[in-house]
């Protein structure tokens, strides 16, 4: 980085080509996720999530 640093040139196409079937993405941030750790079948995993979720203030704040 001295005094004769020039920035190099940056080839950027003007159109992205792609052949890709790309559809809009469709966010379902607002449907429930119910007790998605259940899949696993794994009772430590169960156990630690319902700690996680006892000791969790925001959400005993709003129980409240």
């Amino acid at each position: 980085m001295g005094l004769d640093y020039q920035r190099p040139e940056a080839l950027v196409p003007v159109q992205y080509k792609s052949d890709a079937p790309w559809k809009e993405a469709v966010p379902s941030d607002v449907l429930a996720k119910g007790d998605w750790r259940t899949i696993y079948n794994d009772p430590v995993l169960n156990n630690l999530e319902m700690k996680v979720v006892e000791a969790n203030l925001d959400r005993q704040q709003l129980h409240r």
